[in-house]
């Protein structure tokens, strides 16, 4: 006869334990009350949503650097466009002048709006092509929704990764477990 202790780690409860650490691996288990563990496919997805994220961050900063060959120079605001966001608030984009390398007075207007409103009078520093200074883009001081925006996608991404092999192990170990069972017989 065999023993329940005989029963548990012979070869169905290695199964069964294999099977769990499969699942648990692939899409997770809930854990304590309340909470859900990641598998391996949901990491996938965390990793991805963070390494756009990166994307996105890195593609905000080149945005914010000077053209390479271009033309740098101070621009003053000379007025403000004003407009809504999708939720009804006002959204505000500086208008600037300055004087182009050939002497030309050109105004442009900052396509990104904001929730600040600029204050006329402001100076700004601008890059533009050469030969087109009215490709002139805002360079400013400080790029911290860049950095955190690349920040966060970084560190969402590293949570994806380490969850990932994570659930890789335990995926790993739980097909040893199915196939180890398998290849014993006799009930142990």
């Amino acid at each position: 006869m065999t023993s329940f202790r005989d029963y548990v780690t012979g070869r169905r409860g290695r199964a069964v334990a294999g099977g769990i650490l499969v699942a648990d691996g692939i899409v997770g288990i809930d854990g304590q009350v309340g909470r859900k563990r990641a598998g391996i496919l949901s990491s996938l997805v965390v990793l991805v949503v963070g390494l756009v994220f990166v994307g996105v961050g890195v593609y905000v900063h080149h945005q914010h650097q000077p053209y390479a060959n271009g033309m740098s120079t101070t621009g003053t605001v000379t007025g403000v466009q004003t407009s809504r966001n999708d939720h009804g608030q006002p959204a505000y984009a500086p208008i600037i002048a300055f004087t182009a390398a050939s002497g030309r007075r050109v105004t442009v207007t900052e396509p990104n709006t904001s929730s600040v409103r600029p204050t006329v009078g402001g100076s700004v520093q601008l890059s533009y092509r050469k030969g087109d200074p009215q490709s002139a883009r805002v360079i400013p001081a400080h790029d911290w929704v860049a950095f955190a925006v690349t920040g966060i996608g970084g560190l969402t991404a590293l949570i994806g990764a380490i969850t990932f092999v994570i659930r890789l192990k335990t995926l790993l170990a739980g097909l040893r477990l199915l196939i180890g069972s398998r290849g014993q017989h006799g009930g142990r």
